[in-house]
């Protein structure tokens, strides 16, 4: 995945830090957060690509789960979520196996439909 890559919550300060959903972090929420607002990045697409034997399949067998691919112009709407950098640890474990941690521009809408552009991650 493009963008740059990231440690594992070192930039997580007291103001915690946006992360971007775009598969099971948006129909499996099962990690403490302080927001949650719709969101979208630009230049990628959501696909069943990357093979996965913890989740579906087998090692021998992986099945398809969601990943993000860069693709020009295109634009993948989900979900972003202020949380503390604690919160990394077991959303590390949960979704193991192949991401990788990166920094992207994320277009958040509030409330009163304002879209804000905000500096996050994404897995």
């Amino acid at each position: 995945m493009e963008g740059e890559a990231m440690e594992h919550g070192r930039e997580a300060g007291n103001d915690g830090v946006w992360l971007f959903g775009y598969g099971s972090l948006i129909w499996r929420v099962d990690f403490p957060y302080r927001a949650r607002l719709k969101a979208a990045v630009r230049g990628f697409s959501r696909r069943f690509w990357q093979g996965s034997h913890d989740h579906r399949g087998t090692p021998a067998a992986p099945g398809r789960v969601v990943t993000l691919t860069p693709e020009a112009g295109a634009l993948c709407v989900g979900m972003a979520y202020r949380i503390d950098a604690a919160t990394f640890a077991p959303l590390d474990h949960r979704e193991k196996n192949g991401y990788v941690r990166v920094r992207l521009p994320i277009e958040i809408e509030g409330d009163d439909g304002v879209t804000t552009v905000v500096g996050g991650v994404t897995t």
